[in-house]
């Protein structure tokens, strides 16, 4: 169990170089475009956050649909009363990068819970050994 203010995600970010399109890095849960999507009620800080993202994977904006999919998962979290562990068949737990509270499952949900419910609030996480992204700080090629 960890407080979900103290995650932090690996988000992409305008890069350095205006002649590149995508950035990765690692931020606080209160920075990712999630968090403030539900806590500021702005929907254009989710659409840009997907446009960014979908300029390295184009299939995104219509895999995550602002209403069919993120506004259907904050709905069923503020429902829930925040993390259901009843879920965890359908919904992935989720999961740490080894050594770090860096997530690697569960960047939204995180987000919207902490948005919704403070960043005090312990979730449990799974810890995996996964290797860390190797495209972290640096502009896209």
């Amino acid at each position: 169990m960890l407080s979900v203010g103290q995650l932090k995600v690996i988000m992409y970010v305008p890069p350095h170089d205006p002649a590149k399109t995508w950035r990765l890095e690692v931020r606080p849960v209160i920075e990712s475009a999630y968090y403030a999507c539900v806590k500021n009620n702005d929907e254009s800080a989710y659409h840009e956050y997907v446009d960014r993202w979908a300029k390295r994977h184009p299939n995104v904006k219509a895999k995550y649909p602002y209403d069919g999919y993120f506004l259907q998962l904050v709905n069923g979290i503020r429902a829930d009363g925040g993390y259901n562990a009843s879920k965890v068949t359908t919904d992935k737990i989720m999961s740490i990068y080894k050594g770090t509270k860096w997530l690697l499952e569960g960047q939204r949900r995180a987000s919207i819970i902490c948005a919704l419910f403070g960043p005090d609030v312990q979730i449990p996480l799974e810890v995996v050994a996964q290797e860390l992204p190797t495209d972290l700080d640096q502009d896209s090629l």
